[in-house]
C-alpha cells in the first residue's frame, strides 16, 4: 500500500463544522458544554453488562491483539473492552463512544464469517470513529451531535441532507482507516459487503468491478439516480488507494447540487455566488440607484457596492440553480423602473457571461412575455452599458 495514505478528516466534516460553529454558535455552544460526565459514562458501562457478554480477554487473546495492534497505530491509548450483543440481529460492529474508553460491540455471528484481514477491517473502522469523536478537542463528535439531533427534531431539509452526508462522509473515513488496518483493499472491500449482506464469502476484486460498471453505466432514464451506498463506498476506497479523482467521489457523496436538496455547506456556497453574482449586477455605476442598493440590503444588510473579482461561471450549474440565478437577475432588473430598460439590457447579457443564458430567457419569457428577437436584442446592447445607455426595450410579444 502507498506509504503516503494518510487518515484525516474529509473537506465535509470540517466545512460542516464550521457552518455550524457560525450558523448555530448558541447551539454549538450547548453542546459542546454538553460533556460525558461521570453518570453518562456508568450509565453506557450499565447497559453494556445488561445487554452484551464482555469478552474476557484471555479468552479471545487474536481479537484483542489485533485491537491494541491498531490502537497503536492509529495513536488511541484508551484501553478496549469487547462485546458480543446478546439480541439476535443483523451481523455487525459498533463503537460505544466514551472519552478515554474504547468499547465495541460485534452483532451476530460476525467474528466467525470474517477472515483476519477481514476482521482487522472491520476494527481498524469501529476505532477510527473514536479517533474522529477525540480529534480537535471533541469538535466533530460535537458537529455530529448536533446535526443529527437537529435533524431528527424537525430541522430544516438543509439539517437533514447535512446528516445524512456527515454520516457517510464519516463512514468513508472509518473505511480508510479500515483499510489501513488490513492494507488488504479486497479485505476491506470484502467486509463492507459480508457486513451489508451476511454473506459468509465474497469476492471484494469483484465487488469493485460491479460497483465501477453501475456507477459508469450511463442511463438517460435515472439520471440524478443515487447509488447505493456500498457502492460508493467501495468506489470511494479504490479511488483513495489509486489516488483517484476525489471531486468524482464528491458527485457520488452528495449528488447534484440542487436548491432543494443543499446541505448547510451548499446553502453557505450558494449564499457567496449569491454575494458575488449581486456584485455583478451592480458592477456598472448607472444601476447603483437606492432602490436596487435597498434592495441589495434585503439579501445581505451590510451590503456595499465593491469592486468586480473573479468573474462567476455558472456553467454545468444544475437547472435549479440556474433557473434562481435567473430569477435574482430578472428582480434587480425590474427593481427600479425609472432605470428597468437599461437593466433589463445588463442582465440579459451577464446571463450569456454567466452561462445560464438559456434559464433566463426562459424565465423573461415567462415572466415578461418578451420574445425570442427582443431577448437577443437585450443581450447585445447590454455589453455596451459601460459606454452608453441602451435604448428602449423592443416591444413585447402580443398576448395569444
Amino acid at each position: 500500500m502507498a506509504p503516503d495514505l494518510k487518515l484525516t478528516p474529509l473537506p465535509f466534516h470540517d466545512a460542516l463544522r464550521g457552518a455550524l460553529r457560525d450558523l448555530e454558535p448558541g447551539l454549538w455552544s450547548w453542546y459542546a458544554s454538553d460533556g460525558f460526565g461521570k453518570k453518562y459514562a456508568d450509565d453506557v458501562r450499565l447497559e453494556l453488562l445488561r445487554s452484551t457478554y464482555r469478552m474476557p480477554r484471555e479468552q479471545h487473546a487474536l481479537v484483542y491483539d489485533i485491537v491494541d495492534e491498531i490502537r497503536e497505530a492509529f495513536g488511541i491509548s484508551a484501553p478496549a473492552t469487547l462485546y458480543q450483543a446478546q439480541e439476535d440481529g443483523p451481523m455487525n460492529a459498533g463503537l460505544v463512544f466514551v472519552p478515554g474508553e474504547l468499547h465495541v460491540v460485534f452483532r451476530g455471528p460476525i467474528q466467525a464469517k470474517l477472515t483476519e484481514p477481514e476482521l482487522r477491517a472491520l476494527l481498524g473502522h469501529e476505532l477510527a470513529h473514536h479517533k474522529l469523536w477525540m480529534d480537535r478537542d471533541g469538535e466533530y463528535r460535537i458537529t455530529g451531535t448536533l446535526i443529527d439531533e437537529t435533524a431528527a427534531r424537525g430541522g430544516s431539509p438543509s439539517h437533514v441532507h447535512s446528516a445524512l452526508r456527515f454520516r457517510l462522509w464519516t463512514e468513508i473515513y472509518a473505511d480508510r482507516a479500515g483499510l489501513l488496518a488490513c492494507d488488504d483493499l479486497a479485505a476491506a472491500v470484502a467486509c463492507l459487503v459480508k457486513v451489508g449482506t451476511g454473506l459468509d464469502r465474497v469476492d471484494g476484486a469483484a465487488y469493485l468491478e460491479q460497483a465501477a460498471e453501475a456507477i459508469g453505466a450511463k442511463d438517460t432514464k435515472s439520471e440524478g439516480h443515487t447509488h447505493p451506498a456500498s457502492f460508493i463506498l467501495a468506489s470511494a476506497l479504490k479511488s483513495w488507494v489509486s489516488g483517484g479523482d476525489f471531486a468524482e467521489i464528491e458527485r457520488l457523496v452528495e449528488g447534484p447540487v440542487e436548491i432543494d436538496g443543499l446541505d448547510l455547506v451548499q446553502q453557505r456556497a450558494l449564499t457567496q455566488t449569491t454575494r458575488r453574482l449581486v456584485d455583478a449586477i451592480l458592477a456598472p455605476p448607472l444601476l447603483r440607484t437606492d432602490a436596487t442598493l435597498a434592495h441589495a440590503r434585503r439579501f445581505f444588510p451590510d451590503y456595499a457596492p465593491t469592486a468586480a473579482g473573479e468573474s462567476l461561471d455558472l456553467t454545468g450549474a444544475t437547472e435549479s440553480v440556474a433557473e434562481y440565478v435567473a430569477y435574482v437577475l430578472l428582480d434587480f432588473a425590474m427593481t427600479d423602473h425609472e432605470i428597468e430598460d437599461v437593466a433589463l439590457a445588463h442582465v440579459a447579457a451577464l446571463s450569456k457571461t454567466l452561462g445560464i443564458k438559456p434559464s433566463f430567457r426562459k424565465i423573461a419569457k415567462k415572466e415578461l412575455k418578451l420574445s425570442v428577437a427582443a431577448l437577443s436584442d437585450l443581450e447585445g446592447r447590454g455589453f455596451s452599458l459601460d459606454t452608453e445607455p441602451p435604448p428602449a426595450v423592443a416591444q413585447t410579444e402580443p398576448a395569444s
